[in-house]
């Protein structure tokens, strides 16, 4: 599964399931009302929303690796107090999906994802 792949499944599924999120797009994401938010090179692909956190989300193909500037923006994150800096990959999102498959309760299905994703990579400093 390419990145792009990852990145339409995992966007569809969370608007299934009913999670907020903001898709950054090179560099820019675009706010709900048409508004461009620019962010620097490096920035997570998807911030997720849940429960009052942000989760910074890197979308990798299974071998795929961070960049530099990925790995730079994580550590300024950090620094300012972000913690939840994670990568999903095509393996994680599929137990995601398994797991969550025949249940519609919502708080359930955060808590899922949260341990999939931190039982999974954390972006290292």
């Amino acid at each position: 599964m390419t990145e792009k792949q990852l990145q339409n499944n995992f966007i569809s599924w969370l608007n299934r399931k009913g999670i907020l999120y903001y898709k950054t797009q090179g560099g820019m994401t675009w706010t709900k009302q048409g508004l461009p938010l620019r962010f620097k090179s490096g920035f997570s692909d998807l911030l997720l929303f849940i429960d009052g956190q942000t989760w910074f989300i890197e979308l990798k193909t299974q071998k795929g690796y961070l960049k530099d500037s990925q790995i730079n923006k994580a550590n300024e994150l950090r620094k300012s107090g972000f913690n939840n800096l994670y990568i999903l990959r095509p393996n994680t999102f599929e137990q995601i999906k398994k797991e969550t498959r025949s249940n519609k309760n919502i708080d359930y299905i955060k808590n899922i994802l949260i341990a999939e994703l931190e039982k999974n990579e954390y972006i290292q400093r």
